[in-house]
């Protein structure tokens, strides 16, 4: 199975949860429902509050837990340490990173074009605010994009973060299969994952926290879980959940041969002389 050479992870908010996946379906979005319809939807029916935004966006960065991320957010102002962040973590392994906030008032202009047309970054975190219709179609252009320039090796995580307010009526159901547009209806919180290595066109049917988002990104792309992390990898959306132990499989065995040949052959770097061989 490939393993993805660049991450892009798009976190959302301030718009209902199943918006965006609505306009997934209508022509003048194609980018985005190209992911929505090829990628794996995970219904988040643990979002710690869809109104919290700040503590939903430390959750999802540092794969920690609900009560954990709204600690983190209240005590910024604490000599405590941070929790560590994906991009810390990637960091640590010489991984280039690349973290953007966007206004409310997003257009055309101030998309990330430049950035992402040089190729330069392993890993983008981008969070977008989503207040009006124009703010949608920056993140249409921004995602074709990526799709464009980072290529097909690369692995697109769309998140939504939560929004202003929401009904106190509104319920958690289990997401459907069948249809995109039967799958959005009574959604909270959701996230899709598309590119190499992800089922295409699936749902999931477990319970997703917005903390396992970033252990099953790191499990995929190879990439350092951030210290602390509690979150759990999300097996269910690989195309092949035991890819890495059948890599790990045939590293042992190729180990093993090398040990072998050289145990049966015998070699010396030295011809016998006590000089090198050059």
């Amino acid at each position: 199975m490939q393993i993805p050479k660049k991450t892009c992870v798009i976190a959302l908010e301030g718009d209902r949860p199943a918006h965006l996946l609505e306009l997934g379906g209508r022509t003048e979005f194609p980018n985005l429902g190209q992911i929505i319809r090829a990628g794996t939807l995970a219904q988040v029916v643990q979002l710690p509050e869809l109104t919290d935004i700040a503590t939903n966006w430390v959750a999802l960065a540092t794969a920690h837990g609900a009560e954990q991320a709204r600690t983190a957010t209240i005590r910024k102002s604490s000599p405590a340490p941070a929790p560590e962040t994906i991009w810390q973590a990637a960091s640590r392994i010489g991984k280039s990173c690349v973290v953007q906030n966007f206004p409310l008032a997003l257009t055309e202009s101030t998309a990330p074009a430049n950035l992402i047309e040089s190729g330069n970054w392993d890993l983008s975190i981008v969070r977008f605010a989503i207040p009006d219709r124009q703010a949608y179609i920056a993140l249409e252009q921004f995602v074709g994009r990526v799709m464009q320039h980072a290529g097909k090796e690369t692995l697109i995580a769309l998140i939504h973060l939560g929004m202003a307010s929401t009904p106190s009526s509104a319920k958690r159901k289990v997401v459907s299969k069948k249809t995109a547009s039967k799958r959005v209806r009574a959604i909270e919180g959701w996230a899709v994952l598309y590119g190499p290595g992800i089922k295409k066109g699936f749902a999931l049917q477990r319970a997703v926290r917005i903390n396992d988002i970033v252990p099953t990104i790191c499990y995929l792309t190879e990439l350092p879980v951030p210290d602390g992390a509690d979150g759990a990898v999300l097996y269910q959306a690989f195309q092949d959940p035991n890819f890495q132990v059948k890599q790990l499989r045939t590293l042992r065995e190729g180990l093993a041969r090398l040990e072998k040949a050289l145990a049966d052959e015998p070699w010396q770097p030295w011809h016998g002389t006590g000089e090198p061989a050059f």
